[in-house]
């Protein structure tokens, strides 16, 4: 049975793929706090590094990487403070690639990275955090010509999660919603085999 370590298992996007492909495949979560999902999950601080040092020894060599750690404030730029500003791209850029060093001798197959169309839309409200993403698009573009593993990213668009949760203005979305099951479906073809392209927006 492949091996499969989701990162944020506790919440939104990544907590649904803990749900649909655990029968399937051996997963393993990392986040926050417990999911309550039938996975073996190491709770986490993704910005320790010696946390994910003490986490790389336990975790077993896998098959699949499905990443992504994110934080985000949605409000008019200068509102946003500048600590609110740091940990944006600390967790969402810095921490992903830390992330990436640490477990890539661990992974057979391949990363996935779960980004967002943010990395190639312009909008309002979110520069931060559409810069962190656009920055990250850039660094799996170029380590999959490095990695002998696949490379993916997938880009949703607006889901219904509890994602936008630290808004602190509404934002009325010009994107049509991304269904939880398309990116399911999605990642299993990936897993398969079935579909073979670095990018995919959904």
């Amino acid at each position: 049975m492949k091996k499969i370590l989701i990162t944020w298992t506790s919440s939104g996007i990544w907590k649904n793929l803990g749900q649909e492909l655990w029968k399937d495949y051996t997963i393993y979560g990392i986040s926050r706090k417990s999911s309550g999902l039938e996975i073996e999950e190491f709770l986490w601080d993704i910005n320790n590094e010696a946390f994910l040092s003490e986490t790389y020894k336990k975790v077993p060599e896998i098959d699949w990487l499905i990443l992504n750690a994110w934080v985000w404030y949605f409000d008019h730029f200068e509102n946003i403070s500048l600590k609110e500003h740091k940990e944006i791209i600390q967790t969402n850029l810095l921490a992903n690639i830390i992330f990436t060093h640490i477990f890539s001798k661990k992974i057979t197959s391949g990363i996935i990275f779960i980004w967002s169309i943010s990395s190639k839309k312009s909008g309002k409200f979110w520069a931060s955090y559409a810069a962190s993403k656009f920055w990250l698009r850039g660094f799996a573009m170029n380590i999959k010509n490095e990695f002998k593993q696949a490379v993916h990213i997938i880009n949703p668009k607006v889901v219904k999660t509890n994602f936008h949760q630290n808004s602190k203005i509404e934002i009325l979305w010009k994107f049509e919603e991304t269904q939880l099951i398309n990116i399911v479906k999605v990642i299993e073809d990936i897993i398969t085999g079935k579909e073979k392209r670095f990018e995919i927006d959904l």
